[in-house]
């Protein structure tokens, strides 16, 4: 049985070994095959389209292929399914806050959600930390506030916001286990949130100079 090494769109192991157990050519194209493998961490199987091409004349089907097939110079993957999570920031986010961002992301993609609960609530302390520097660190619940006052956010996004601050103190001082519903939510309210004061006005100023241009 041959084996691939991928990152699991399941459990999040980076690199990890795919025993690829099935295998089928497709019907028109002869150097494609639809192939399925399962993780060898979680278990969990993924779908793959693999371009397999040989030196030699072909005999095993990749699945039968004794090796880690996409080591042999053999083996070019074109697609698999599902497509691990994305961890990238939103467009045009500072770079702190798209470090702290994508720590938080990568975190809750292998698991770690408590991780990504502190992290989560890292990202937007910095961010709003541009927004309200008078205010000391320590208050975050004042710069969110603040924010919404002075409409920078919608109420929705200080509630949001606040659901993230508030997460990320009890992970912190009250020993909360932040469960991976709770990390998938934190991820969705970041990432509005980061596109509301950032991408969105920035998308918005880049239209009005190329209109402004033409």
């Amino acid at each position: 049985m041959s084996n691939i090494i991928y990152d699991c769109p399941h459990c999040g192991t980076q690199k990890v070994y795919f025993k690829v157990f099935y295998s089928k050519q497709h019907l028109k194209k002869t150097d494609i095959y639809n192939a399925l493998a399962e993780c060898g961490s979680c278990y969990e199987p993924i779908a793959l389209v693999i371009n397999w091409v040989v030196p030699y004349p072909k005999k095993d089907l990749p699945h039968e292929y004794f090796d880690a097939i996409c080591t042999a110079n053999n083996f070019f993957g074109l697609k698999v399914f599902p497509a691990p999570p994305a961890t990238n920031a939103p467009d045009h986010v500072p770079d702190d806050v798209k470090r702290c961002f994508e720590q938080a992301a990568k975190s809750r993609n292998a698991g770690l959600f408590d991780a990504a609960g502190m992290m989560y609530r890292k990202t937007l302390e910095i961010a709003l930390k541009g927004f309200a520097p008078e205010i000391v660190a320590w208050r975050l619940d004042t710069r969110i506030d603040k924010l919404a006052k002075e409409g920078q956010i919608t109420p929705a996004l200080r509630d949001w916001a606040h659901e993230i601050r508030t997460l990320g103190n009890d992970v912190v001082h009250n020993a909360i286990e932040v469960t991976q519903a709770e990390a998938n939510q934190l991820h969705m309210f970041c990432t509005m949130l980061l596109m509301y004061l950032f991408t969105v006005p920035e998308e918005i100023a880049l239209n009005r100079k190329k209109s402004e241009s033409n």
